[in-house]
């Protein structure tokens, strides 16, 4: 009965530190993640424990996955709810070699080296799950205090991985009484680099008129061809809804995937969009599959950006590089003929292979598409190249009213912070938003609503401390890890 309490408890302190359709609790973390360093302290072995506990709460966290797998894969309700179950399994792994390493350790360090050990290891863990296999950095410390903003003003300075070694050393110095002043003092300096980093302002270059427009198109019926021409013409009325003469945008951006049709090709519909853009003097970016042929019957199929000047002339184009496993390919080729049985939801797209930022006259933009936005690594590719606004369009009506698209648009403040760049988020159907370079959500169109965002969004060209020392700063962990163990074993 006891350890069906504990596996409830933690569960709804999982789900209600991170970003939800609810309300979101920070606090709860230093629970979890005090109650884990007294566990891994403790003489008697609990990883067991650990792992089944870490499984759940993350897939509490993760609930959401069952809703594409259901809705738009063609699996059963009840066998939906095993990929969040999987996804838990996986990232709980994590978790366990954090424990079993902490409990290794103990024995060799004091509490003290103990502690900056411990937090030099879950840093590495972060930054680890961010490169192996495909990658999925999404539940990461720093996301539970996004929808706060202030806390986190240090990421200019450290980047998300780098929070969450701070983070771990205050709550494990707060299980010990003599540390307890230690974990105050680290406290309070985060406090101090926050307040710094919210005084100093990065000199703005040049400012632009955009419209973002989140058409809500219904996604079971979003690429029937009878409903493909409506489409086009509810992102077009959008994009002209109270524009005047003396109100001329400078760019209007539509979603991912938004025109669903190959709009490389002359066609009717790219004609409409075309004419469109040349009456109105404007540039656009929007998304929409793409394909290249290799051979006389063997293609390529890209998740792609494209950027038409005020002419109606392609400039650019950004073919996804980051694509979602079992989403948009299969990561296994073996597994393909068994998944695709059951699953039909999968793409079968290819990765881009360029990065530089679309030019819009003299303007860097670099565009990020869909879940790309959580890489830190990627959008400081982006910013690396003289991207000098960040432009992330998605679709997350996949997920519908779940946690998924509030997690999603949290965790591109995350970048914005980083990067010091203002980030345009243009989604399907929510969450469409403008983000200061200071993570503060300025505007939003909220989930399954039509609408649009008029802002004037400043340049900024400065780069971050985080943006010039960025493999320094994913090097430092395991810099420690290794002296730790060299001065134990060797």
């Amino acid at each position: 009965m006891k350890s069906v309490f504990y596996l409830v408890l933690i569960s709804f302190c999982c789900f209600f530190s991170y970003p939800n359709p609810y309300f979101c609790f920070p606090p709860f973390l230093f629970l979890l993640l005090g109650s884990l360093h007294v566990l891994a302290i403790e003489k008697r072995n609990y990883s067991k424990f650990v792992y089944i506990y870490a499984s759940f709460g993350y897939a509490v966290v993760f609930y959401w996955i069952y809703y594409p797998c259901y809705k738009y894969g063609n699996i059963p309700f009840y066998l939906s709810w095993c990929f969040p179950i999987l996804m838990g399994f996986y990232l709980s792994i994590y978790i366990w070699v954090y424990y079993i390493l902490i409990r290794l350790m103990r024995r060799y360090l004091s509490f003290l080296w103990l502690g900056i050990f411990a937090a030099g290891l879950w840093m590495s863990l972060e930054i680890i799950r961010e490169y192996f296999l495909s990658g999925f950095p999404w539940p990461d410390l720093a996301l539970i205090f996004s929808p706060y903003p202030f806390f986190l003003q240090c990421l200019k300075f450290i980047g998300a991985k780098g929070f969450s070694f701070f983070v771990v050393l205050i709550t494990f110095f707060l299980i010990n009484r003599k540390y307890v002043f230690v974990s105050f003092s680290i406290f309070m300096i985060l406090i101090l680099l926050n307040i710094f980093s919210l005084l100093s302002v990065p000199q703005t270059i040049s400012k632009l008129k955009v419209r973002l427009v989140q058409g809500n198109i219904d996604q079971e019926h979003k690429w029937d061809k009878e409903y493909q021409e409506n489409t086009v013409h509810t992102y077009i009325n959008l994009s002209l809804k109270n524009v005047y003469k003396n109100k001329k945008l400078d760019l209007v951006i539509w979603p991912e995937t938004c025109m669903p049709f190959y709009f490389q090709e002359r066609s009717k519909l790219s004609n409409i969009i075309r004419k469109f853009v040349r009456d109105n003097k404007v540039y656009l970016l929007f998304g929409s599959p793409g394909y290249k042929f290799i051979s006389v019957k063997k293609y390529l199929l890209f998740n792609r950006a494209y950027l038409l000047n005020d002419k109606g002339d392609i400039i650019g184009i950004y073919d996804k590089q980051k694509l979602v496993p079992f989403g948009e390919y299969l990561p296994f080729n073996f597994l393909y003929s068994v998944f695709r049985f059951f699953y039909t939801g999968v793409g079968d797209f290819s990765p881009g292979l360029l990065t530089d930022p679309l030019k819009m006259n003299n303007l860097a933009l670099g565009v990020l598409i869909c879940y790309e936005a959580i890489f830190s690594h990627l959008v400081e590719d982006r910013v690396n190249k003289g991207s000098e606004i960040l432009i992330n369009i998605s679709n997350d009506a996949w997920f519908g009213d779940t946690s998924a698209p509030y997690q999603h648009l949290f965790l591109t403040t995350l970048r914005a912070i980083e990067q010091q760049r203002y980030i345009l988020r243009c989604t399907n159907s929510g969450i469409t938003a403008i983000i200061s370079n200071k993570g503060v959500v300025l505007k939003k169109i909220d989930l399954f609503k039509k609408g649009y965002l008029d802002f004037i969004v400043y340049t900024i060209k400065e780069k971050s401390f985080f943006n010039k020392y960025f493999y320094y700063i994913y090097s430092f962990p395991f810099i420690i890890l290794i002296i730790f163990f060299l001065k134990i074993f060797f």
